[in-house]
């Protein structure tokens, strides 16, 4: 006050801080150094709110002189003369419509009774934010469990959990019979791809072999029909070609329904079509056979001086030689189990065990259940790779009535094939030389039920060739279903192992039984650092907010007149 109001630089401050100015309480200090003539009429209007205006309006008080408090003067004799000033004029009676607003005592009094204003006004609210923060923590809080008092029953009741659970899966009766059914799918797989591994024959005769030269070898069946008809697997009775087409103009129905509906001038221009290029063929690992390929190693594996003698040395070989794709669906198979397997394990694991995943015991046991199946599936593929060595190594079977029956069933099914294909390369020489075009439908029951034309065709030269081919297929057959049987059942085995093994090797590495086995699960369920000093922040801050909530309970704030 000794100075201008307008030049203050506090009211500079409140009028450029935005909202300042509608929360602010002024206080006009040093009234005693205002000049004894000076008018009164700005003071007036200032405590009147008619200038420099704040909020919660003025106050005027008047502290202790630096001279007063150099000499000691007390808080009670400071208020006591603040109150002898403010007993005389101006303020006794041009100002004494403000005395409410003058002298340090007063200004407690309003400050005290906004505060506990405020206060009332935001109790409600604080105890919200309180709660809400409080219900906050104490669900962060699950995820940080504290250490267990038994860790060593925690550890016990978990991994026995564990083995129980496996159990069920491994087993696989409903409703825990997923494991088992993929395990199911994956070994039908297998067998599937065995089957398509199965040999085939082409059993077109050789141009060498053909009567009239190399012209005789049109025939009326379209081109995908004949590459049908020169290709022979059973695979259980079902045919199975040696490649599959990448693309063809029309569907293999469709062009032999052509065929036999034509006329007998369209299918002569059809015939002479047949030097055009076959479609482009994407090969499959299987053995494909021609006849005189078999015939060319009958000649030289042979150790016989006796013509047309078969050497079982040869036989064997072609046997053999129809085996050594079975590694790759091998591998396949023992790659898919693993990964079901481990899969499996790692779901039964976590829903048992994982209410513990932040502690080291739950890192160790996960390790040691994947290397568990990891050796675990090392040692089948072991087994694997000496159940496919024997069968490289000789064919071989005491099953004399498989055998028999497998090559019986072989050897029916191939002359029958064969029988058609020497039919139809009859026929179309026929055609060709006498220009007659017969229909389809009379070409095929003149195919199956003309015996003049089978004793045309005479004697089959290839029929050494389709024997042996017979053995081999049957031969297949026969193996295949042993080595099929062996590898499942020998992972069968191993699955067993995790149901028995598994659940020992984790209590001796876990070190269950020794004698510090208190301590040492104790160790494996702390927490790691991190997640401990968050429990424990979490912890601190849990009482602080009860400790709160307890105070706001007992605080009572009296209204202040």
């Amino acid at each position: 006050m000794e100075s201008d109001m307008a030049n203050s630089r506090a009211s500079k401050i409140v009028e450029d801080c935005a909202g300042a100015k509608e929360r602010c309480v002024g206080v006009l200090t040093k009234p005693d150094r205002r000049p004894a003539d000076s008018q009164f009429e700005d003071v007036r209007k200032v405590l009147a709110g008619q200038t420099f205006t704040v909020g919660h309006g003025y106050f005027v008080a008047m502290q202790p002189s630096q001279l007063m408090l150099d000499t000691g003067i007390s808080a009670d004799e400071a208020r006591l003369q603040e109150a002898h000033f403010f007993a005389q004029e101006p303020w006794s009676n041009t100002l004494k419509d403000f005395q409410h607003r003058f002298g340090t005592s007063q200004l407690q009094i309003a400050l005290s009774r906004k505060l506990a204003d405020q206060i009332r006004k935001s109790l409600p609210d604080i105890s919200d934010r309180i709660d809400a923060r409080l219900a906050h923590v104490d669900l962060d809080l699950q995820n940080y469990p504290d250490p267990p008092a038994n860790a060593l029953g925690h550890i016990i009741e978990a991994l026995t959990l564990f083995k129980t659970s496996t159990e069920r899966h491994l087993e696989g009766s409903f409703p825990h019979n997923e494991f088992r059914n993929d395990v199911k799918k994956v070994a039908v797989s297998f067998r599937e791809a065995l089957k398509d591994l199965k040999p085939t024959l082409k059993v077109a005769t050789p141009e060498g072999f053909l009567p009239n030269g190399p012209a005789a070898t049109v025939n009326l069946l379209s081109e995908d029909e004949d590459e049908d008809m020169n290709d022979i697997a059973s695979h259980e009775g079902r045919h199975t070609p040696c490649a599959v087409a990448t693309s063809t103009p029309t569907s293999n129905k469709k062009r032999k329904v052509d065929i036999e509906s034509s006329s007998a001038t369209d299918r002569l221009k059809m015939l002479n079509m047949r030097s055009n290029p076959r479609p482009k063929f994407k090969e499959i690992a299987q053995r494909v056979f021609t006849l005189m390929e078999i015939r060319s190693t009958l000649e030289n594996l042979t150790m016989s001086d006796i013509p047309g003698e078969i050497d079982p040395r040869a036989v064997d070989h072609l046997r053999s030689e129809c085996l050594t794709g079975w590694k790759g669906p091998m591998d396949k198979f023992l790659h898919d189990i693993a990964i079901i397997l481990k899969d499996k394990l790692g779901q039964v694991f976590h829903e048992t065990c994982g209410k513990w995943s932040a502690t080291e015991f739950y890192r160790e046991t996960k390790k040691m259940v994947d290397s568990f199946i990891d050796v675990t599936m090392s040692e089948e593929r072991a087994h694997a790779c000496r159940a496919l060595q024997l069968e490289l190594f000789k064919p071989l079977t005491l099953n004399n009535e498989d055998i028999d029956k497998k090559q019986k069933e072989e050897l029916e099914r191939i002359e029958a094939v064969r029988y058609r294909k020497r039919a139809i390369e009859y026929l179309d020489r026929t055609e060709q030389r006498t220009g007659r075009i017969t229909s389809g439908a009379d070409r095929s029951k003149k195919i199956q039920n003309d015996k003049t034309l089978r004793m045309s065709l005479g004697a089959d030269v290839f029929q050494k060739e389709i024997e042996v081919m017979s053995r081999v297929c049957g031969y297949y057959r026969v193996a295949m279903f042993r080595f099929l049987d062996r590898v499942v059942q020998e992972t069968q085995h191993g699955l067993e192992q995790c149901r028995s093994g598994l659940h020992q090797q984790l209590l001796l590495g876990l070190e269950i039984g020794n004698e510090n086995a208190h301590e040492h699960c104790t160790r494996l369920l702390l927490e790691d650092p991190l997640r401990e000093a968050q429990r424990i922040a979490l912890k601190n801050e849990r009482q602080k907010l009860v400790e709160a909530q307890e105070r706001l309970s007992r605080l009572d704030i009296p209204e202040i007149e």
